[in-house]
């Protein structure tokens, strides 16, 4: 917070800039306007892909059995 100054921000601004950087990084596009600069940060940023990573396989994996099973009871009936 202190290397983009996030301080001085208002806290909604701030939080917004947070949110643009997760989302960034977690959909992998990383623009590169922000990004860890100490090895704390880096450590953190590695835990959250990870993590985001999993999550999202998850969600995916969810809804493809969704539809699957969606595709099996609609085709009985066709």
């Amino acid at each position: 917070m202190v290397a983009y100054n996030l301080e001085n921000y208002p806290r909604r601004d701030a939080m917004i800039r947070v949110v643009y950087f997760a989302t960034t990084s977690l959909s992998t596009v990383g623009f590169g306007d922000f990004h860890p600069k100490g090895d704390i940060e880096r450590m953190v940023c590695a835990f959250m892909l990870l993590c985001g990573v999993m999550m999202f396989s998850y969600i995916v994996g969810n809804l493809i059995n969704l539809l699957s099973n969606y595709k099996t009871y609609v085709g009985d009936f066709d």
